[in-house]
């Protein structure tokens, strides 16, 4: 199974609902060929096939939608058939966001493996070369590896490399920056030649003098957005053009590309997440507890999650990989104390960990692992400078002395 295949069919799924694009698409061609009696058009029948491989995904009747076994299935039909972003999905499916861009990695895969199993779809034909050509230079381009990237700076470096070409053309791209350091963690190389195959196309198709892009942030999501008026329809696009490139680097980036149109313009609007928010778990059997702990950390810069009891907390634990746990020790059936021996068994991916507790012992919750100590009642100023304290990268787990935040 290719790289190739892949790209390919993840195009596809992006493109579900535009029937349009999946006509003139080389999986569409292919499909018909192999089953030359189907009544519908090209992209009818290939959606038809890539349905009947996603079912073919369904767990039995009896498990939840989110069990490790149904997720492949429920991440494909939310995200790709019913359209849903994955910051909504991974809570649904009680996985964090980081999971959830896996899950949807592997389950394209698995579907691509269906797929080839039965026949329908090959990975590669005679008079296609050239489209193989460019998947596996993009499949290159994926080995690179995901850093912190200044939004900002890329995009203002994309524009002044594509203003050449736009020049030629009598057109200015006038760029607008509302925020000035927006921070996103993502293989830069993709992204930039991604943004670069895109207002490549802009520009060629644009009908004008000047194209606006504006980046706006917001508290979770960098927005880029690109308009311009079109002088031609986008069906007739090229499967091996700038737009066709661009939208199979966005896709395998997992970043949202959308394109509206209003008042005879046409906006590309990109969305970014930015660089995540650490996650932090609450465990605490006290229910009161764990809401005023909740409520404290509402419109904070942190993703978070709670548990009431020892298995949910290690549930947790394991799907969510949290950065941070806030951890109560007296608890019935199983104390604070092993919750922390078991998170620290997790070695490099260990949580840093904060005992809160009436108990006031911190010398105890240093020597059994955690890195900072809260005694209760915790009111919302000690509680943000702790988890600040500890969520900061440059900072070295506190082995020395925990943080007592009295």
């Amino acid at each position: 199974m290719t790289a190739g295949l892949i790209a390919d069919l993840r195009a596809v799924l992006l493109h579900w609902h535009n029937t349009a694009y999946l006509e003139t698409h080389p999986l569409a061609r292919w499909v018909t060929r192999q089953t030359p009696d189907a009544v519908v058009g090209c992209g009818q029948a290939l959606r038809h096939v890539l349905r009947a491989a996603i079912e073919s995904l369904h767990p039995p009747a009896n498990l939840p939608s989110h069990s490790p076994e149904a997720r492949p299935y429920e991440i494909l039909c939310r995200h790709y058939i019913g359209r849903q972003p994955i910051h909504r999905i991974a809570p649904a499916l009680n996985i964090s966001e980081r999971q959830a861009y896996r899950e949807l990695r592997s389950s394209v895969e698995a579907l691509a493996q269906i797929l080839m199993e039965s026949s329908l779809v090959g990975e590669s034909e005679p008079g296609h070369q050239n489209d193989q050509q460019i998947h596996e230079e993009i499949a290159r381009l994926t080995a690179g590896p995901s850093k912190k990237v200044n939004l900002c700076d890329l995009v203002k470096d994309v524009a002044a490399s594509i203003q050449q070409l736009a020049s030629n053309k009598d057109i200015d791209i006038r760029l607008t920056v509302t925020q000035p350091d927006l921070q996103v963690t993502i293989n830069r190389v993709m992204l930039r030649q991604a943004l670069l195959n895109l207002l490549s196309y802009v520009v060629k198709a644009h009908q004008g003098t000047r194209i606006a892009v504006k980046l706006i942030g917001n508290r979770d999501t960098a927005h880029l957005a690109v308009t311009y008026v079109a002088q031609h329809s986008d069906q007739s696009l090229p499967p091996d053009g700038p737009h066709a490139i661009a939208t199979q680097l966005f896709q395998l980036l997992n970043v949202e590309c959308l394109e509206r149109e209003h008042a005879g313009k046409k906006t590309f609007l990109v969305s970014l997440p930015l660089s995540q928010r650490s996650a932090v778990l609450l465990v605490d059997d006290n229910e009161g507890m764990l809401a005023l702990l909740t409520r404290y950390l509402r419109h904070s810069p942190y993703r978070v999650f709670s548990a009431n009891s020892f298995d949910k907390a290690l549930a947790v634990l394991h799907d969510a990989h949290p950065d941070i746990v806030l951890v109560d020790i007296m608890m019935p059936d199983h104390d604070g104390w092993e919750f922390i021996e078991a998170a620290c068994k997790l070695g490099h991916r260990r949580p840093r960990i904060i005992v809160c507790s009436v108990i006031d012992d911190p010398e105890l919750a240093l020597s059994l692992g955690a890195d900072a100590f809260l005694q209760k009642p915790v009111d919302r100023p000690r509680l943000l400078r702790t988890l600040e304290a500890v969520s900061d990268e440059g900072t070295p787990l506190f082995r020395e002395a925990p943080i007592l935040q009295r």
